[in-house]
C-alpha cells in the first residue's frame, strides 16, 4: 500500500482508506464460487455498519464521503 488514512466515523467505527496497493505476485482464489460480483474501478461494492443513530452518521457518509 502506498498511502493510508485512518479515521473514525461519528459512531466510533474505525475506517481505513488506502490507495496504490502493490499487486500480489499470484492471484488469490476464494474458497467458494463467486458469481461475478464486480466492484468497479473504485474497488468497493457495499458497506455494512452497526450504529446507534442513523441520523447522526448519514451526513458523514453522504456529504463528506459522497456515498449514495
Amino acid at each position: 500500500m502506498r498511502d493510508l488514512i485512518v479515521l473514525h466515523d461519528p459512531a466510533g467505527n474505525r475506517l481505513e482508506f488506502f490507495h496504490g496497493r502493490k499487486p500480489r505476485p499470484s492471484r488469490s482464489c476464494p474458497g467458494r464460487n463467486i458469481s461475478g460480483f464486480r466492484t468497479g474501478p473504485l474497488g468497493m461494492g457495499h458497506v455494512v455498519l452497526h450504529v446507534d443513530s442513523i441520523d447522526r452518521v448519514m451526513p458523514f457518509y453522504r456529504e463528506l464521503l459522497g456515498f449514495g
